[in-house]
């Protein structure tokens, strides 16, 4: 990545330089959109997609997708619901990478579209019975029997340790 000044900014900061700047202002697309992609964060682009009108959206959703610090995972669980011509692809298989139950079960949840066959088998290599149990309970389409099934042998391993 390179050395940018941004990376260090505030989302916060970041949504009040937006909402001070007139929309359509060649400072948005000229200036703020390259710096704000040239960070890497999720964070930062996804408040500017939310806010800026005419944004690059393939742009920012790359690095959306890219970003692999697990606090970016609620950012792409957004960006999905909100941007229906999104890589819901390339944006789960970034929630799967993650490993991160919450975020997988979270996606499979509230994202249309999202393969619930792939987000069950990754919610399963989690072993996070509680994340297991509410996919199984919540998530339209989930295989309960397994999910159920998995949960009880992960508690008698558990308790045979």
């Amino acid at each position: 990545m390179e050395n940018n000044k941004m990376t260090n900014i505030k989302k916060e900061d970041l949504i009040t330089i937006l909402k001070s700047l007139p929309e359509g202002s060649h400072y948005l697309d000229e200036v703020i959109e390259p710096a704000i992609i040239a960070t890497g964060r999720a964070d930062l682009c996804y408040e500017f997609f939310v806010n800026v009108k005419g944004a690059n959206i393939k742009k920012l959703e790359q690095v959306i997708i890219n970003d692999s610090n697990p606090q970016s995972n609620k950012y792409k669980i957004s960006f999905a619901q909100q941007y229906r011509n999104c890589d819901i692809e390339s944006l789960e298989k970034s929630i799967i990478d993650s490993e991160d139950s919450r975020s997988i079960l979270m996606f499979a949840w509230v994202v249309r579209g999202a393969n619930i066959r792939a987000l069950e088998k990754a919610i399963i290599k989690t072993r996070n019975i509680k994340d297991i149990e509410a996919f199984a309970k919540y998530v339209k389409g989930a295989n309960k029997e397994l999910l159920e099934q998995i949960i009880d042998e992960i508690k008698e391993e558990d308790s045979e340790k």
